[in-house]
């Protein structure tokens, strides 16, 4: 029998809870992606870029755990997820499989898939392909999804496929879309003990109650978990990496991993002012990456006196010294002589003859990040390409530009 597999995600953030009623489960994936769309914004997450035979435990807000039973047929044992690309899919080129159990999940073995959410949610629905045969009469449906609301829910699938792909790869549906939030999934494959059979999961679709907002809207919200679509990667940092729009008009630091430089994103995360006085969006789950259509924005050419600016912008604060529109959070270029280089070489400072304070007793813009300041000395005129950021000292707020790679810096 040959069965196929896939894992694609979609992640629909609702701006409004109210269409949502009590729980309800679906074995039709159409009406299912129906009643979320309607709700808000739709995304989707591919496993096409994950190499094959690497683990399948972890894809961004999402944590997959799955556990089956051992030879003797009572004891269970963790089951290892592994991304394949040795069946067929729906979409993309990989899937989600079963290591050492030929990348497929056994029903006849109790095996038995967790999945763990970051964040709660209101809706989540996995596509399910296999060939069961049902037993009973009536036909007992195959799976069990049982949702961790406050009062739990369960969802049975269905006993005929929602979909045929080909002979030995029938498609089931199951979904569940709730008022009430949850945060973790567990889907039984022994629902019906006498069915013994092999499948794989396919589509995994999620839904959340939460604000979709523009970069401007984010930087002026209050603290809360919100999406922001549409932002181009500007700069790729070791803890972070720094998004803005298109026209330049407003930036922001995503504390987190896995962007690529030049892509256009859309970003789930939880939005805060962090210690140093910078308004991040703390990230929970990279959603869509694709190549902007505009391109990447070029960095904005300022005098020292600008970096930063100096007026607030929604829960951005300003710098202390600064002049102009906050500019916190964009790409920049600025330039000057170097005034001062750190013993442990963390960081310089540059001055263009602005003497700009940064609480030290040298003037000038502070340099963080990659920035090679071994190769450097005070004196050197350099011209610096970075994300524009803000420090603490004492009680004040300095400028700051956080450099990706040593490139970024050249000399003139």
């Amino acid at each position: 029998m040959r069965i196929l597999i896939c894992v694609f995600a979609a992640l629909c953030l609702l701006t409004t809870a109210s269409a949502l009623q009590a729980a309800t489960a679906y074995t039709d994936a159409t009406a299912f992606t129906a009643a979320v769309a309607e709700q808000g914004l739709n995304f989707v997450i591919c496993l096409d870029s994950q190499a094959s035979g690497s683990s399948a435990n972890s894809f961004g807000m999402l944590k997959i755990t799955a556990d089956g039973l051992q030879s003797d047929g009572s004891t269970r044992t963790a089951v290892q997820l592994v991304v394949t690309d040795t069946y067929s899919t729906t979409s993309g080129q990989n899937a989600i499989g079963a290591s050492g159990s030929g990348d497929q999940f056994l029903a006849g073995n109790g095996d038995k898939i967790v999945f763990n959410l970051s964040h709660p949610v209101n809706a989540f629905g996995v596509r399910l392909i296999g060939n069961p045969s049902p037993t009973g009469t009536p036909a007992v449906p195959f799976w069990r999804m049982h949702a961790n609301t406050g009062s739990g829910f369960d969802a049975l699938s269905a006993t005929e496929p929602f979909q045929i792909l080909s002979k030995g790869n029938e498609t089931y549906f199951l979904g569940i879309v709730s008022e009430e939030a949850f945060d973790q999934i567990e889907l039984y494959s022994d629902n019906d003990p006498a069915a013994v059979f092999s499948f794989n999961v396919d589509d995994i679709s999620v839904a959340a109650d939460v604000k979709a907002l523009n970069l401007a809207q984010a930087k002026s919200s209050e603290p809360q978990a919100v999406v922001i679509p549409g932002i181009v990667v500007t700069r790729v940092h070791s803890d972070r990496f720094n998004v803005e729009t298109q026209d330049r008009a407003c930036g922001l630091a995503i504390m987190g991993s896995g962007a690529t430089r030049g892509k256009e994103i859309s970003a789930f995360g939880e939005l805060l002012c962090n210690a140093e006085g910078e308004r991040v969006l703390n990230l929970i789950h990279l959603i869509d990456e694709y190549d902007p259509e505009f391109g990447t924005p070029a960095p904005l050419g300022m005098t020292n006196r600008s970096v930063g600016g100096g007026s607030p912008a929604g829960f951005q604060i300003g710098c202390d010294g600064g002049m102009g529109l906050n500019n916190i959070g964009l790409d920049v270029t600025i330039w000057g002589e170097i005034t001062d280089i750190a013993s442990d070489f963390t960081w310089m400072t540059i001055d263009d003859g602005s003497r700009r304070d940064n609480g030290t007793e040298h003037s000038g813009i502070k340099i963080v990040g990659s920035i090679n300041a071994q190769s450097r000395q005070v004196g050197d005129r350099v011209k610096v390409q970075g994300s524009s950021s803000i420090f603490k000292s004492g009680v004040k707020y300095y400028p700051a530009v956080r450099v990706a790679q040593s490139s970024d810096i050249t000399g003139i």
